[in-house]
């Protein structure tokens, strides 16, 4: 019951951050977007360059790396400013609730409970909370769009790959 609750209070705190989550989201299609076509495009340089030795194309294809190595720097480093600064603000917002509500108490409630205690106890939680929001839910946004994506482009290599690959998990 307890953990309802606190799941659907964090969700709350996180949809008013959900412009910087949808950046985030973004970001990760892109970065992994990047990692996918450059792995797929190796293989067809590694077959018609390489081996035709055609240093023309090699040129080509390494100009090519650089262009989508940057692409995935940007769209990386992008990617952990937002969700970084979408977990410092819920856990701003979370504090300053709690805060809020400690002050509310009774007096009668401080009689028997150390304050600094209390204040220890918030502050460890919420860094804690901090840290699970800004790490848990890149990693999960991450290995989903991974899967999705090496799904798609092991389709798009070979079907009957993907056929057998299916049926065997």
């Amino acid at each position: 019951m307890i953990k309802k609750v606190l799941k659907k209070k964090i969700l709350d705190y996180l949809k008013v951050y959900k412009n910087y989550l949808l950046g985030v989201f973004i970001c990760l299609i892109i970065t992994y977007s990047s990692v996918l076509v450059m792995s797929h495009s190796l293989g067809y340089v590694i077959d018609k360059a390489i081996v035709a030795r055609n240093t023309v194309m090699l040129d080509s294809a390494m100009l090519y790396f650089i262009g989508i190595a940057l692409i995935l720097a940007i769209a990386t480093g992008l990617r952990y400013s937002l969700i970084t600064l979408t977990g410092e603000y819920v856990i701003r917002d979370i504090r300053r609730d709690m805060y809020s509500k400690i002050l509310e108490l009774s007096p009668s409630f401080y009689e028997d409970r150390r304050t600094g205690e209390i204040l220890s106890r918030l502050n460890t939680d919420t860094t804690l909370l901090q840290s699970v929001i800004s790490s848990s839910i890149s990693v999960t946004m991450r290995n989903s769009i991974m899967l999705v994506g090496s799904i798609v482009m092991l389709t798009i290599s070979s079907l009957k790959l993907t056929i057998v690959s299916s049926l065997l998990l």
